[in-house]
């Protein structure tokens, strides 16, 4: 049972984070256990939506890597069920390609969205940056890189990927398919991109679906960028065709 597995690991790696794993494929699983508690993370594994949200409702892990398919509840109901309580990192993981499920997986605050089949070594790196920003959000303060994209409202923290507003200190994470379109436009500033070159830019497992993905993620980011106090028109609509930046 997932308590068994999880007191198992305990001594062996006091000081790592908890992960849940919610996937019912059991070959994929145990991969993704090997690369993961490699790295130095406690992971709990579940096979169905029922179990996994009891237990992630009481003891609120560190990151829940979600699939959708599930045997009883499924990911989005379970994420549903999450963000009632609170705010507890996810990452969904998926094979299904509905748009639907894309979409409400991340209006309902989905931190990352990966689709099937995957590399397991991007997983890692996901789940650690995702850790390394809640790490420096929690403490009050925000990374810096040196790699910044610069304009005259709005500056790009390419390595940690934030947002920040020239004129205050007010900063945003970007999640990677906001933050892949923003990098895009700004390095190309006054360029007019059709939706279909944007959809370019999105990770393998958006790429498949229609254009009202790229909709939805300018959405956001414009929501974003309007949080950390900037006009959110240098996103501008060109009608029929896509979108482009501009100051």
């Amino acid at each position: 049972m997932p308590e068994i597995y999880f007191l198992q690991r305990m001594s062996a790696m006091e000081n790592s984070k908890t992960i849940y794993l919610v996937e019912d494929e059991k070959e994929i699983s145990d991969i993704i256990i090997k690369y993961l508690e490699k790295e130095g993370y406690r992971v709990v594994p579940f096979y169905d939506g029922d179990n996994a949200v009891r237990e992630i409702l009481e003891n609120s892990p560190d990151l829940t890597i979600l699939d959708i398919m599930l045997p009883g509840m499924n990911g989005i109901e379970i994420l549903k069920e999450m963000r009632k309580k609170g705010t507890s990192p996810v990452i969904f993981i998926s094979a299904r390609k509905s748009e639907v499920d894309k979409i409400l997986g991340i209006e309902l605050g989905a931190d990352d969205y990966m689709g099937k089949p995957f590399s397991f070594r991007e997983l890692v790196a996901r789940v650690k940056s995702l850790f390394r920003r809640l790490d420096f959000k929690n403490s009050g303060q925000f990374p810096t890189g040196s790699n910044i994209i610069r304009t005259k409202n709005l500056t790009l923290d390419v390595d940690c990927r934030i947002i920040r507003s020239v004129s205050s200190s007010s900063s945003l994470e970007l999640t990677v398919s906001e933050f892949s379109l923003l990098k895009t436009m700004m390095t190309h500033p006054g360029k007019i991109f059709t939706r279909d070159e944007l959809r370019n830019h999105l990770s393998n497992g958006e790429r498949s679906m229609d254009s009202r993905t790229v909709d939805m993620h300018i959405k956001n980011l414009r929501k974003k960028i309007e949080d950390v106090g900037v006009a959110s028109f240098l996103i501008k609509s060109i009608r029929g065709v896509g979108y482009k930046f501009e100051e």
